[in-house]
């Protein structure tokens, strides 16, 4: 094999924060009708039985995910799950999950679609309430 430098030993700063932006400013993410509803139908059967509805339907997911770009929230999801196997789903099937988790969230339903588009996804927040 290849050889390495010496090992260096990891460090752990106390002091380290995580600094979650929240873009009030910015547009709700778009999403169709028919998106949610295929969504569902992908959450139901791959994700529901690992992730129980609180963390992703109500206040939970409003606190930790409202106003934060919708592209962070699709490229997290897209890059680990399933969990078993992170990126095996389509990315329609991502896309669709995340419309589905913006319409159980009551975000409202648009006549543009979701997608994977750069401009959407760092342009668009998370409008979603309790």
């Amino acid at each position: 094999g290849a050889k390495t430098g010496t090992p260096v030993a990891l460090r752990f700063d106390p002091n380290a924060k995580v600094v979650i932006t929240r873009y009030t400013n910015l547009p709700a993410a778009p999403y169709t009708a028919a998106q949610a509803q295929r969504g569902e139908q992908v959450y139901n059967s791959t994700c529901a039985s690992c992730h129980q509805n609180e963390k992703f339907i109500g206040k939970e997911f409003v606190v930790n995910w409202g106003d934060r770009r919708v592209g962070d929230f699709y490229q997290l999801v897209r890059q680990t799950m399933p969990v078993d196997n992170p990126g095996s789903l389509k990315d329609q099937q991502y896309l669709d999950v995340t419309a589905y988790i913006l319409k159980a969230n009551h975000a409202p339903a648009t006549t543009d679609s979701l997608s994977a588009d750069t401009t959407i996804m760092r342009g668009r927040k998370i409008g979603v309430h309790p």
